[in-house]
């Protein structure tokens, strides 16, 4: 008889107990929805560095990308020119202080981050200079590479290509003071100087030109878009040159 009771009670208090488990379950259930719908990806955090926030024209600018929490990235150089890498390289063109802006982008929205970088202008590039003696132009290319401690290596020659050299380690620019020495011919013991100043957008130049200490007349000079292509000749005591030193010593 007891055993019969127990189980009548069981028959009965089962579905009641069922059911509270059951309704435990769906709370749990609905707990866990509203906690995973509550919970956000991070927002990404923009953020980068320059290998040189100052550089010359044409100097190539590498962007190191340190931002956090993002899956793509989205650059804007401020010269119109953009890129989607995540470490991109950048040249300028043009000499001016531009705001670089970075967008990240990530499953919990975006951020940005800007830096400004300003650009100089320099002595690299093709040159033209001339200058007058007794009646008499004289005029060729210059090729100029300005280093970053002022140096400046590159090539002179006359129009005619007669008198192509490498211009000598002591060429510099120092402020706006521009040295300019080729080596002609030792064995004639030729230097010729140009001594001048340069403008604040490197592209013009004027002076006086010295053989060896001797002043010989003014020169201008000015950046062209057009490279030269000089011809390097054994002989470099022809053409121009040697009517240059002819009029040198006439004079």
């Amino acid at each position: 008889m007891d055993k019969f009771n127990v189980t009548i009670i069981d028959f009965i208090t089962y579905p009641i107990t069922q059911t509270i488990m059951n309704y435990r379950r769906l709370c749990y259930f609905l707990f866990v929805l509203l906690l995973v719908g509550c919970t956000k990806e991070p927002k990404p955090t923009a953020s980068f560095t320059v290998s040189n926030s100052t550089a010359a024209v044409g100097e190539i600018i590498t962007f190191t990308n340190t931002s956090k929490d993002a899956t793509s990235y989205s650059w804007d150089f401020g010269d119109g020119s953009s890129s989607v890498s995540e470490n991109p390289t950048h040249a300028y063109s043009i000499v001016g202080t531009f705001n670089v802006e970075l967008t990240a982008i990530g499953d919990g929205g975006t951020s940005t981050s800007s830096q400004s970088i300003t650009i100089t202008a320099n002595m690299t590039g093709s040159w033209w200079w001339e200058f007058s003696l007794s009646g008499t132009l004289f005029n060729g290319p210059f090729e100029l590479v300005e280093h970053g401690d002022g140096s400046l290596t590159g090539t002179f020659d006359f129009s005619d290509g007669s008198g192509f050299e490498n211009i000598e380690p002591n060429s510099n620019i120092t402020g706006d003071a521009v040295l300019i020495e080729v080596d002609h011919n030792p064995e004639y013991d030729l230097y010729m100087s140009f001594r001048g100043t340069a403008n604040a957008g490197r592209d013009n130049m004027t002076g006086s030109i010295y053989i060896n200490s001797t002043y010989i007349g003014s020169y201008t000079a000015s950046k062209t878009t057009k490279k030269s292509t000089p011809v390097n000749t054994s002989d470099h005591i022809i053409s121009a040159l040697d009517s240059l030193l002819d009029v040198i010593l006439k004079k």
